[in-house]
């Protein structure tokens, strides 16, 4: 009972609103058809197994377009909106509705596999950063995670898996993932100033009929998409 009952608050506030804020109103009835198609979309995918996607993409990575050692990745796994703070007020706490993504997204390929798979395959070395912040405090990190992310969310015992680097200038760490270098450092210009590291951003889509597009953007400046299908549970 708690959809109906969500919609049902809902519509009290829009009702409170009056005629004053058409736009309002339109906004949110789009925001509904919104978290319909999330859930739509979360049923189409159903439980398809994600590691053969996930090797494609990874074969599908052109690594010659990122020349740097030191890779940045970003890492967001919801298309945030601001509809569940009205829409769903039983679920406050949870990510907000996702309709471009909610089957499969970042937390699904930044996985431990995936990074060790793509580490031993370029010899580079893996930063994560979330949306634009870097992760130096992962104690600060933690406490502010509830802002933009679940607090269920698998980037916390992703980072539990990596390294921590130091920034040669000042008294300061950062996380990274690696195969190979255990004692990472950076100059801080380096650090402070990312188009000195290289920079990899692989955004998701998910459409019905099991579809999944890929974007991905080399160093801010150079993107490339791709497209895949799932013809079985498989891949």
């Amino acid at each position: 009972m708690k959809t109906p009952l969500s919609f049902l608050l809902l519509f009290l506030f829009l009702l409170g609103f009056g005629q004053s804020n058409e736009g309002f109103i339109r906004d949110s009835l789009r925001r509904i058809e919104e978290i319909k198609l999330e859930k739509k979309i979360i049923k189409d995918f159903g439980n398809l197994e994600y590691e053969s996607l996930n090797t494609k993409i990874i074969n599908d990575i052109d690594f010659s377009k990122i020349s740097q050692k030191n890779i940045v990745f970003c890492y967001e796994n919801y298309s945030y909106d601001v509809a569940r703070v009205f829409i769903d007020l039983n679920d406050a706490n949870q990510p907000l509705n996702n309709f471009k993504n909610p089957a499969f997204n970042q937390k699904d390929f930044w996985t431990i596999k995936t990074l060790k798979t793509l580490s031993k395959k370029t010899n580079k070395n893996f930063i994560p950063i979330l949306d634009t912040d870097k992760i130096e405090d992962i104690t600060q990190f933690k406490k502010s995670l509830h802002y933009n992310y679940s607090r269920k969310d698998p980037i916390l015992s992703l980072l539990n898996k990596f390294k921590k680097g130091k920034i040669k200038e000042v008294i300061n760490e950062f996380y990274y993932f690696s195969t190979e270098n255990n004692n990472l450092e950076l100059n801080q210009s380096e650090y402070e100033h990312m188009e000195k590291l290289g920079k990899l951003n692989i955004e998701f889509g998910n459409y019905l009929n099991k579809i999944v597009t890929v974007k991905f953007t080399y160093n801010d400046n150079d993107e490339t998409y791709k497209t895949y299908q799932y013809q079985n549970k498989n891949g």
